[in-house]
């Protein structure tokens, strides 16, 4: 996935942010509709995902915005992945170490987005 960095300038909405990508204001749809006033302030650095989808409203989406040095992911349904990923892939290390993984698990009448147990 290639991501294109803009600068984030307004949110005139929930579902929309006006982010600055090559000198032009460009409308990129915001996947969270959560108001992340900390984090989409103005000129903060965001990364944005392109479509080429005619039937699109919007040629962005905003995934990333940069906060104090860190990339920190917008887009809510995406978080459980990136999560999960680091897991298996041993990024973290104070969940290391479990041989058994499993995402949207359920228990009884609840679902657990990551599952970690070992067999034994």
């Amino acid at each position: 996935m290639d991501y294109v960095k803009g600068i984030f300038k307004n949110r005139p909405n929930r579902f929309i942010a006006e982010v600055e990508v090559n000198g032009n204001i460009e409308i990129a749809h915001v996947p969270n509709t959560g108001r992340c006033r900390e984090l989409l302030v103005e000129d903060a650095v965001v990364w944005l995902e392109p479509s080429d989808n005619p039937k699109r409203k919007t040629k962005f989406s905003l995934h990333f915005v940069e906060n104090r040095g860190h990339l920190v992911s917008i887009y809510s349904q995406e978080a459980n992945s990136i999560v999960y990923d680091a897991i298996i892939n041993g990024r973290i290390n104070e969940l290391a170490g479990y041989n058994y993984h499993q995402r949207e698990k359920t228990i009884d009448n609840s679902r657990i987005d990551i599952y970690l147990a070992n067999e034994d």
